[in-house]
């Protein structure tokens, strides 16, 4: 079969062609582009030692690729493998729609050239798998935009679209905000297509709550809860190293519980949180014990 013969056909070989940037991407920062969490979470999955304070759906995932290819890199190609993918099928579904072929495949190559998407696609961050995974709901979107009635009366549209959903629910834990919003007013502006709505809600509750309860109860994994003392400590740190007269004795008493000032006002950076919260001498425990 010719590949070549339809519109939606060339723009679905030429929008996977988007792989050679961002393999180009892979090559040159080969294993991938990893910040403290990336680090913490890929000693987990290596390790098979588990915490919950990173979604245990990407850890998972982590552990998955590293039991085929025991290095960052593996992820990270997996990640530009699934992102020309998706722009592949991007390019098809525009074409689709009636936006000129050379438009639709000129859009995904100029997204794929972006240094912002070639970074990014090779970062071991859960944020990937969480874009990619609304990029797949887009195009479900698109489809649905090209004939609405025949998506929502079928049921595997929104069966696809209720996956993609959920994981975006499972990969981020802000993800289930934004779900929540797009569902309800799924449910709302479409509500003569409740029997497959149900498919749609249902794979959101199966793959964005089930399966994370899954595997939480499968693997070996530690409640590491993140208390919001936690989150705020370098904004706290801020205030010691610049206005530290905007704190009483009683304050920095309770800062140096956690890390000594002295290292804190030497390792602390604006732009990065790591130096400090990572550093030996700071102590987490401190604020779990007490939180409040």
């Amino acid at each position: 079969m010719n590949v070549w013969t339809t519109p939606e056909r060339r723009a679905t070989w030429l929008g996977a062609a988007t792989f050679v940037p961002l393999f180009v991407w892979w090559l040159g920062w080969f294993p991938g582009i990893m910040s403290s969490d990336s680090i913490d979470q890929w000693t987990q999955a290596t390790t098979f030692v588990f915490f919950d304070s990173h979604p245990i759906t990407h850890t998972a995932y982590l552990w998955a690729v590293s039991l085929v290819w025991e290095s960052p890199g593996a992820v990270a190609l997996v990640q530009v493998v699934a992102t020309a993918a998706l722009l592949a099928v991007v390019a098809r579904r525009l074409t689709q729609l009636g936006t000129p072929m050379w438009v639709s495949v000129g859009t995904v190559w100029v997204v794929s050239a972006l240094p912002m998407v070639g970074a990014s696609t090779i970062t071991i961050w859960k944020d990937i798998p969480f874009s990619l995974a609304m990029v797949w709901a887009f195009t479900e979107l698109l489809l649905a935009a090209r004939d609405r009635h025949a998506f929502w009366t079928g049921w595997w549209g929104p069966i696809r679209l209720g996956t993609a959903l959920g994981l975006m629910w499972a990969m981020r834990a802000n993800g289930r905000l934004t779900v929540v919003v797009f569902v309800i007013a799924i449910l709302i502006g479409l509500w003569q297509y409740r029997r497959t709505l149900l498919a749609l809600v249902g794979s959101v509750v199966a793959v964005g709550v089930v399966l994370p309860a899954a595997l939480t109860g499968v693997l070996p994994v530690t409640s590491q809860p993140i208390e919001a003392a936690q989150v705020f400590m370098p904004d706290v740190a801020a205030v010691v190293v610049h206005e530290p007269e905007a704190l009483s004795s009683d304050d920095l008493a309770l800062v140096a519980a956690v890390v000594p000032l002295d290292v804190l006002r030497t390792e602390y950076a604006c732009g990065d949180s790591a130096p400090l919260v990572f550093h030996p001498d700071y102590d987490n425990d401190v604020i779990r014990d007490e939180p409040w």
